[in-house]
């Protein structure tokens, strides 16, 4: 096998040129980037809080963190986050969205011995937890890119308007905020890019 592949590097490099390539280098991380939080219930393991930071309109790293510090399903999480910040940040040819969107399918429904939920809501483990936050974000941003695209040509006063009309008042309980860490309701929104909570509290 080593004899063949020696014979195919010599009649075809251009075409194996990949095999001696190392692995590209990394963007730079800024100092301040922002993102989202998203908080998923893991029953006994603990919560699970999924941040996803952007740079350029694009994720750049992800950060997961298990609730009960120092445990071995803590390290599990950190170590995906990793993983996950690691592929992101690589310099390549396919855009960072599509690195997280694949990613995200490689982690979803991969099941565990706590499951949580049911239907769409169920969440099979930490991998299919991350997924599941990662999923939201594509979803989140896809719609803030749908919304913002058609009023960027229009006139200052009618991007106000049409952001108003397009942007959902946060319902205390409701499915269109985030969770909030201090009063534990879905009000946490983000405005000018800083999560922030009607509570007061604030991400920035």
């Amino acid at each position: 096998m080593v004899r063949a592949l020696t014979q195919m590097v010599r009649q075809q490099p251009e075409e194996l040129q990949f095999i001696a390539q190392p692995i590209g280098p990394m963007h730079d991380r800024p100092q301040a980037l922002e993102g989202v939080t998203y908080r998923i219930p893991l029953d006994r393991l603990g919560t699970l809080f999924v941040t996803v930071n952007d740079l350029g309109g694009e994720p750049f790293e992800v950060f997961c963190r298990l609730g009960k510090a120092g445990a071995d399903t803590e390290a599990d999480a950190e170590a995906l986050g990793r993983l996950l910040s690691f592929s992101l940040r690589l310099i390549g040819p396919v855009p960072r969205r599509l690195r997280l969107e694949a990613l995200a399918e490689q982690l979803k429904g991969i099941g565990g011995s706590i499951p949580l939920g049911f239907g769409p809501n169920r969440v099979r483990s930490i991998a299919d937890g991350i997924s599941q936050a990662l999923h939201r974000y594509l979803r989140r941003s896809t719609l803030a890119a749908v919304v913002t695209e058609p009023v960027a040509v229009a006139a200052s006063g009618a991007v106000a308007a049409s952001r108003a009309e397009a942007t959902p008042a946060p319902i205390s309980g409701g499915s269109n905020g985030q969770f909030c860490p201090r009063c534990q309701r879905y009000t946490l929104i983000t405005d000018q890019g800083c999560a922030m909570c009607e509570c007061g509290y604030k991400e920035c």
